[in-house]
């Protein structure tokens, strides 16, 4: 009896193996490492090959996922098929749709997925996922591998106060074969949100170079963008400036908000000279607007607006301010009434708005200009709309050779400005790039214009033009002095030798191997007479 019982039990055990040996199924992603954007959707497909002998249908199981941040924003997810059906032997694909929500944080996500035969967990496959949400910087995407791009300073995780100006040094490498014309451009977000932004001059980096650009951009003071202790996230982007399809490289770090104890500092988005551009004995207004950035209250604040060559030093009364945190009661502004004298000049008079409080003081420049000494002339014409310097007036080149011409550009508008700059009038002597940059309101830039001078450009001096346009419409210009020098020696020896004609060198060539032989064949008719 015992017998017979043990032969049912190990019959009744086959079944169960041979059932359980037909339904298998084997997903070819073991793992993903997958790269998602705030609000963009992904779609993955899943391989899935059906290994046993029955037909199936699976199901998806993402409880033990981690899609969600630590403000309970979330990656959505969805396949379709929902419950695939898989035919014995036959493989199926299966899209998995994956979609951060628009405030997501810039975090690592995933876990592992479970697959499994409907109503049957036992049999089951496992997808490894791991996801990094980034910031959409790149038009196309990050593309290519020719560019490297390193965030030197500032370091990861290094301290900034609110209204903080950060300074960046961004190095970049070319690693393929071409020359590129390089761009950098850089962003800080909180969350996934995009506060400030910054971009940098155009660079050409040939095969094996690299370079380090610089840029600056401002920590937002307001209570409304950021928090006490924040961390934000500071991405740079470097790129083919011909051809971003090509080529796109990113770098990040993370950067935190801290407060001291006492601190004030000025708004530079809201304090100004207005009108910007005036004229001998003129009044202007002036408008200053502090914020308390410290976590505490400071009850000994006060205001000054002066500028030491017009004689002029302004001051306000002393008041309080409460700390970072009162959105309403931790900023003031002072407005000031400043006239001209008669006996100032037609040039650039920047003030110094300065804030002085319990714990120290903080300072900023004010961008103004005297246009006119002869009567208002702020209607009239386009200066009042930028401030343009070049930081070399007299430009010294040779012919044939190609420079950089660096111009700096001040934003004295209110608002943020999209600018495009020119160097015209030099077309008898070379060509020059155009450069678009975005400048902050009263934020001073400095761009580089490539200027290329022609190899038989006349030895001269020439006056060309640095055009600047906003919108299509030319907001301001500047004259530049541009003197051309005659090509070095060396130069001048090497455009000579290759303006020769290729037949002329074939000729000189032959003569030169014929000459050769003749002397060969006359050395060795001299040995033999020797020997006899």
């Amino acid at each position: 009896m015992s017998n017979k019982l043990s032969i049912y039990l190990l019959i009744f055990l086959a079944c169960i193996t041979l059932v359980a040996a037909d339904q298998s199924f084997n997903v070819i992603e073991d793992n993903l490492q997958l790269s998602l954007a705030p609000d963009r959707e992904t779609i993955i497909p899943l391989q899935i090959m059906n290994t046993g002998s029955e037909d199936i249908i699976l199901e998806f199981d993402i409880s033990q996922l981690d899609l969600r941040d630590r403000e309970d924003d979330q990656i959505e997810i969805s396949f379709n098929p929902s419950q695939p059906i898989l035919v014995a032997g036959e493989n199926a694909t299966v899209n998995m749709h994956l979609r951060p929500e628009r405030t997501i944080s810039f975090e690592s996500f995933g876990g592992p997925l479970n697959v499994h035969v409907l109503n049957n967990t036992g049999v089951q496959d496992i997808v490894n996922i791991n996801i990094e949400v980034q910031p959409d910087v790149c038009d196309f995407g990050v593309v290519g591998s020719d560019l490297e791009v390193d965030i030197e300073e500032p370091g990861s995780n290094d301290d900034f106060k609110p209204g903080e100006e950060i300074t960046l040094e961004v190095r970049v490498a070319n690693n393929g074969q071409n020359s590129i014309r390089v761009q950098t451009e850089a962003f800080l977000f909180s969350k996934s949100r995009n506060m400030q932004d910054a971009a940098s001059e155009t660079k050409t980096l040939d095969e094996d170079d690299d370079f380090t650009f610089t840029m600056s951009m401002i920590i937002p003071a307001d209570p409304e963008e950021i928090d006490e202790d924040e961390e934000l996230r500071l991405v740079v982007k470097a790129f083919d400036d011909e051809n971003e399809r090509r080529n796109c490289a990113i770098d990040m770090i993370n950067i935190n908000v801290q407060l001291e104890d006492e601190a004030v500092a000025v708004d530079a988005k809201e304090s100004r000279i207005s009108p910007e551009v005036a004229a001998c004995g003129d009044t202007v207004k002036g408008y200053v607007k502090v914020r308390n950035i410290g976590s505490e209250d400071n009850d000994r604040v006060s205001i000054s607006l002066s500028n030491r060559e017009l004689g002029i030093n302004l001051k306000s009364d002393t008041f309080s301010l409460e700390n970072f945190d009162d959105e309403r009661n931790s900023l003031a502004t002072r407005q000031f009434d400043v006239r001209i004298p008669t006996t100032a000049q037609e040039k650039s008079y920047p003030f110094t708005a300065r804030v002085d409080f319990k714990g120290g003081s903080e300072e900023m420049i004010l961008p103004f200009q005297v246009a006119s000494c002869l009567g208002a002339r702020r209607d009239e014409g386009i200066i009042d709309a930028v401030l343009i310097r070049p930081l070399e007036e007299h430009i010294v080149v040779n012919q044939g050779t190609i420079t950089s011409v660096p111009v700096q550009i001040t934003n004295v508008r209110n608002e943020r400005v999209t600018y495009t700059i020119t160097l015209t009038n030099i077309g008898e002597i070379g060509q020059a790039d155009t450069k678009t940059i975005v400048v902050n309101p009263g934020q001073i830039t400095t761009t580089f214009l490539e200027l290329n001078i022609k190899p038989d450009a006349q030895p001269d001096l020439y006056s060309g033009s640095i055009v600047v346009k906003q919108a299509g419409n030319t907001v301001g210009s500047q004259t530049l002095v541009i003197e051309v020098k005659e090509a070095s020696p060396q130069n001048a020896t090497a455009s000579t030798f290759q303006s020769v004609p290729l037949v002329v060198w074939i000729v000189l060539v032959i003569l030169a191997v014929g000459a050769c032989i003749l002397a060969i064949m006359a050395s060795m008719k001299y040995f033999k007479r020797q020997r006899v």
